[in-house]
């Protein structure tokens, strides 16, 4: 009984000898992301004429960036545009709510439905639920001075918002945006570069560089494949994030009109993106654009034909409008420009339909089996160029390597009944056969109007 009783002054003593550990902070945890929620609204409306916003959708970031333009009101609600066409034309805006939540952290969520910004994240159908692969829900990363740092809560791209001036303006920033990425079409390959010496090459697809460059990094050189996307600003390019070549931390381009080159306005770097035009390089846009005289044969007889037809401009460095005013007054064809190789190509196509869905088509044609190809977009032809001998500027038109029988190439015209490619002729559908279209079929050998050997010389407008 005597030793219980110094139980309890034990402890007592034991307890005195405990640390008092005190809360690392004033607040529980709740009311500290309550408080980072307040500041991050305080901060974001705290900006009148909004914020410029660097948007990548895809999970890669393989479409490149956008530039967005959101302005943050104290009642919850945000006003949003595009510098692209998204469900709205490019620059107009529309307003919708938000909110700032309590979720894995601080999180922007654009809680109801905006037709610019779920754009990139509305299923594009049953079999691809993803869309776009956007986000719309943004966890946030930091906030120094005038800009705000996010990333994507499911897909997890990088989104910056920088604070706008008084005086800027979106819809003169998405004029300056569109004349970058005329600039930009211009060139299908860069070459980054210090001086005259070649770092890298770096072809342009979708907003982004595909860039290949000899490491040397290691103890053997060891060339390396990298994709870097890019947003187009109002004088340059910004990569999605900053990225290291050779010594150079890369991420700021400010476009030289002067020069015709892309500078790096990052500091300590002195990396040029110039122009790249390989060896093997054809024909720039501008040398096609102008009259050209056309010459093919007919299958039937080897009639021999003569234009002088049209490239016209459609979309500058991307496709041309190729018309035959003399030997086809109706037909006016697509014709793609590749100008990472200045090769222009003639895809199969669909001319024109009738409203009760017949329609004419151009084939690839195979005049040594005699077969066409009439599936739209399968085959097509492309424009070989003779690289001007004997100071003629000519290019032959052939199969563009995708349909595997050889033979000597050309096109065909025909009228096919609607959604098939069953060809229409006059014994079972008479009216709406190819001749019906193009003219008296005499002068073209047969309703089928197939030609081949077609060549095209430049002529001096």
């Amino acid at each position: 009984m005597k030793h219980l009783l110094y139980i309890p002054a034990i402890l007592l003593l034991l307890a005195a000898c405990v640390p008092v550990i005190e809360d690392a902070f004033d607040a529980s945890a709740s009311e500290r992301t309550a408080a980072r929620q307040r500041e991050l609204k305080a901060t974001l409306t705290a900006a009148p004429n909004g914020w410029l916003v660097d948007y990548y959708p895809d999970k890669n970031a393989a479409l490149g960036g956008y530039a967005m333009h959101i302005v943050f009101a104290a009642d919850g609600q945000a006003t949003v545009a595009c510098e692209q066409e998204t469900n709205l034309p490019a620059g107009d805006p529309f307003t919708s709510n938000y909110d700032i939540l309590a979720d894995q952290s601080v999180t922007l969520s654009f809680n109801t439905y905006n037709p610019v910004m779920h754009f990139f994240s509305e299923p594009a159908g049953s079999s691809d639920v993803d869309g776009l692969a956007g986000d719309y829900e943004f966890i946030h990363v930091e906030t120094v001075d005038d800009r705000v740092e996010f990333i994507g809560k499911k897909w997890k791209q990088r989104v910056v918002m920088r604070r706008c001036a008084p005086t800027f303006d979106f819809d003169a920033y998405v004029a300056s945006v569109n004349n970058m990425v005329e600039t930009l079409s211009g060139y299908g390959m860069f070459a980054l570069q210090t001086g005259a010496n070649i770092l890298g090459t770096a072809t342009v697809v979708d907003r982004s560089f595909n860039l290949t460059y000899t490491s040397t990094s290691g103890q053997d050189a060891t060339e390396v494949s990298v994709k870097l996307p890019y947003l187009i600003t109002a004088d340059g390019i910004r990569l999605n994030k900053p990225f290291v070549l050779e010594g150079n931390t890369i991420e700021n381009f400010l476009w030289d009109e002067a020069a015709k080159q892309y500078t790096c306005a990052d500091p300590g770097t002195n990396i040029s993106a110039v122009p790249y035009f390989p060896p093997d390089y054809e024909l720039q846009y501008e040398e096609i654009l102008g009259r050209w005289a056309f010459q093919c044969t007919g299958y039937t007889g080897g009639v021999t034909y003569r234009d002088t037809v049209v490239f016209a401009l459609k979309k500058k460095n991307a496709s041309f409008t190729l018309t035959f005013p003399g030997l086809f007054p109706i037909v006016a064809l697509d014709v793609s420009f590749n100008a990472a190789k200045g090769t222009i190509a003639i895809a199969n196509q669909v001319i024109l339909t009738t409203v009760d869905g017949n329609h004419l088509r151009l084939s690839l044609y195979n005049y040594t089996a005699n077969s066409s190809y009439p599936a739209a977009g399968s085959y097509g032809l492309k424009g070989v160029w003779n690289h001007d001998e004997g100071g003629v500027r000519r290019m032959t038109l052939d199969n563009d390597g995708r349909q595997a029988a050889t033979g000597i190439y050309g096109f065909l015209l025909r009228a096919y009944l609607p959604n098939t490619t069953t060809a229409a002729t006059a014994d079972t559908h008479p009216g709406i056969t190819s001749g019906n279209y193009l003219g008296n079929t005499a002068d073209y050998g047969t309703t089928n109007y197939r030609f081949y050997s077609c060549v095209l010389t430049k002529l001096n407008d």
